[in-house]
């Protein structure tokens, strides 16, 4: 049993080695970088080493709260570098 925390332990570090290129190569397309809540925001902002906007402080709706078909307003959906959700 030792034997595989060991092995799962190793794959879990070079994941997180490996985070931050991912991370950063997935957003370089974006002016902007969002987040929702203080830690996320701080944790991607030293992740990637750009700005994260926290959604709360644009008083965008919660992300595990219900979304309409019709959608629900968030400021941040206005921007010009966003992307529309379908």
């Amino acid at each position: 049993m030792a034997h595989l925390k060991t092995a799962y332990t190793e794959l879990t570090d070079t994941e997180y080695r490996d985070l931050h290129a991912v991370v950063t190569e997935a957003v370089a397309g974006f002016a902007h970088l969002y987040a929702y809540g203080v830690s996320k925001c701080t944790f991607l902002a030293g992740l990637t080493g750009r700005p994260i906007h926290n959604l709360e402080d644009l008083n965008c709706p919660h992300p595990t709260r219900s979304i309409t078909a019709a959608g629900v307003p968030c400021p941040a959906t206005s921007s010009p570098n966003s992307r529309a959700r379908p």
